[in-house]
């Protein structure tokens, strides 16, 4: 993977706080970290990777004395890849074997620190805490000091989330694209359209149906058809009138005969 293609998900000059998800006690339980700011998001940054590669994670954090002694792991893929071991502002290179990396488009980085409560050593605050991030970059091994472009983004369908989010009404499938939609994703969508087969596995790789002339889809249900309007202007459905932006049933009716 190109430095290029990495640094799409470099997140820098973030100087914010990091707290732990859960409350801990005086003892400093090792609690898996949050950003304060989003409270009850999943600890970590998801950064695209090269599965093919070995690469290289760095690190510009800086933990409090208050942290240690403590494990202060960093995780790469739920595996530990090295640990955080001394207090301040600093630097911290770990290499990525690839086998981390394997069958993964995004690699996701977890640390996992001591948090300390500052009211333990005479301050105020009563928040948990445990470190400042500033950086977190991962680009491929031997290309650490390459820098930083503007990232090639390639659209590509993702059968495998499309099937997570698909419900089957009936024999048919809908697909509105914006008008303002860049040709690279126009692209991914024809391939869709080329194969049918592959987003609906019991159609039989049938060319779905060009609507571009009324704007108007179709999709076959056991009890008839409803008819979906993409257009802005009220049209007739193979006699069916359906509103603008709206949907509308002909009960009975099969369109496929």
């Amino acid at each position: 993977m190109t430095r290029e293609v990495v640094t799409a998900g470099r997140a820098f000059g973030l100087a914010v706080g990091i707290e732990p998800a859960e409350p801990v006690d005086a003892d400093g339980n090792v609690a898996r970290l949050y950003n304060a700011a989003a409270a009850g998001a999943r600890a970590g940054i998801c950064l695209p990777c090269d599965p093919a590669s070995d690469a290289v994670l760095t690190l510009e954090v800086h933990l409090t004395g208050y942290s240690l002694p403590g494990t202060n792991r960093v995780l790469v893929n739920g595996r530990p890849v090295g640990a955080i071991a001394r207090a301040g502002t600093q630097t911290l290179k770990f290499p990525v074997p690839r086998d981390l990396l394997a069958g993964r488009k995004l690699c996701e980085v977890i640390l996992e620190v001591v948090p300390f409560l500052p009211t333990a050593h005479g301050s105020q605050d009563s928040r948990t805490l445990g470190l400042a991030v500033s950086a977190v970059d991962l680009c491929a091994k031997g290309a650490e000091a390459d820098p930083p472009t503007c990232p090639r983004v390639r659209p590509e369908p993702d059968w495998t989330a499309a099937a997570s989010c698909l419900k089957r009404l009936g024999k048919g499938a809908t697909l509105v694209v914006p008008d303002a939609t860049p040709p690279a994703l126009c692209e991914a969508v024809l391939q869709a359209l080329a194969h049918p087969d592959r987003r609906l596995p019991d159609a039989d790789g049938v060319t779905l149906p060009n609507t571009d002339a009324d704007g108007v889809y179709a999709t076959q249900l056991e009890s008839g058809v409803l008819w979906y309007n993409s257009t802005a202007e009220a049209r007739t459905g193979d006699g069916a009138q359906v509103p603008p932006r709206g949907i509308a049933f002909d009960p009975g009716r099969d369109v496929t005969r």
